[in-house]
């Protein structure tokens, strides 16, 4: 399902037909969360493998008040058979988005991309993620906050993260690619390699 456009009864109604699906890619724009229909129709998509779900840049930030886009789109969902998940484009604060992950024990596939973190921080969202998981394949990058305190980037900035330490922290017990220091050195080199290379164009 790419570029799902339909009313919300329509949406709801698809689902009777999800409990029988194993692998979903949905594609949302900012308008189709409205009243919590999109995670009820997800949460009927209990026998999922794999999830593909994106969002769009106006779901970055939460303009909702007390519901959070994220939790309208996979509030209540839980994926015990998930293997393989890609989240792009949404964004959450840390406990919510560990509460919906922790329910998918058997996960091994983990990418999240373009994702902004609005409460806590991505090293300890990781370590948690690294207790919980023995994942396999793992990709973190054009991450928007969660650094620390100190390091701000201003609005929507998105920082990239060394996808070397991250498969040696999340697969060998590496060192943790998200703090501070490691972001700050892993964004200054592809700056420097990007200009160097810019550079050399003749």
């Amino acid at each position: 399902m790419s570029a799902f456009d339909t009313t919300v009864r329509r949406f709801t109604d698809v689902a009777n037909c999800f409990k029988t699906l194993t692998k979903l890619s949905l594609s949302l724009s900012f308008s189709h969360h409205t009243g919590n229909s999109v995670a009820s129709a997800l949460s009927s998509a209990t026998n999922l493998k794999s999830l593909f779900i994106e969002g769009d840049y106006e779901m970055f930030y939460d303009v909702l008040g007390p519901v959070s886009v994220f939790s309208a789109i996979l509030g209540g969902c839980r994926f015990t058979n998930l293997r393989s998940l890609l989240m792009a484009k949404l964004s959450s604060g840390n406990i919510e988005l560990l509460e919906f992950l922790r329910h998918s024990p058997l996960l091994n596939r983990l990418t999240i991309c373009e994702f902004a973190l609005k409460e806590g921080l991505w090293q300890e969202v990781a370590l948690s993620l690294r207790a919980i998981f023995q994942l396999k394949r793992v990709k973190f990058d054009a991450l928007i906050g969660g650094i620390s305190d100190s390091y701000q980037l201003g609005f929507g900035e998105s920082y990239s993260i060394d996808p070397q330490m991250v498969e040696d922290f999340f697969l060998r017990n590496g060192d943790n690619p998200f703090t501070e220091e490691t972001v700050k050195l892993w964004n200054d080199k592809t700056r420097d390699e990007a200009g160097n290379a810019q550079e050399a164009t003749p």
